[in-house]
């Protein structure tokens, strides 16, 4: 099965890189420009991964559209964001995201966030005794020692140690 990824990003520079990048991957890719949008398309689309970027230049920011992603459905959130403040990092965090990436962001910075979200979602569908809506094909993981240092979760060491093994 195709892991299907929904970028919602208001600049179309940094969605067009993002798309382009996720589609020679081989994810099955889908983009949103504002939070509505966004919105509209987690129901037609039905991704596995969002890609949300914070700051989305409208009445609904990034965060916001998280939390309201989050009451009804359990698709995981990567926020693609410029922002490190602290009251903004720990807004995101209460909306269980799988993972940040900080811009200016490169491909491998792309393709680390990918396995590591999809292996943080495993592992909570395992944890809730759910069946994954996927299966996890991150076999090809490069664990750089930055990631190791913030894995904080067993289940998180755990999947790593396994990927790092194939």
């Amino acid at each position: 099965m195709v892991v299907r990824i929904l970028i919602v990003e208001d600049e179309g520079i940094t969605a067009l890189d993002v798309e382009q990048y996720l589609t020679e991957e081989g994810y099955s890719v889908c983009t949103a420009a504002t939070a509505r949008e966004g919105a509209e398309k987690i129901h037609t689309f039905n991704p596995d991964l969002v890609f949300m970027d914070i700051d989305l230049g409208g009445p609904i920011d990034g965060i916001e559209l998280a939390q309201q992603i989050r009451k009804g459905s359990n698709v995981g959130i990567v926020y693609l964001t410029g922002h490190g403040e602290c009251n903004i990092r720990t807004r995101a965090k209460s909306t269980r995201p799988l993972g940040f990436v900080l811009k200016p962001f490169d491909a491998t910075d792309l393709k680390l966030a990918i396995e590591v979200a999809l292996c943080r979602r495993e592992f909570r569908c395992r944890a809730k005794g759910q069946v994954s809506p996927f299966v996890l094909q991150v076999c090809s993981l490069e664990c750089q020692p930055r990631v190791r240092t913030q894995l904080r979760c067993p289940l998180e060491q755990e999947c790593m140690s396994s990927l790092k093994s194939c």
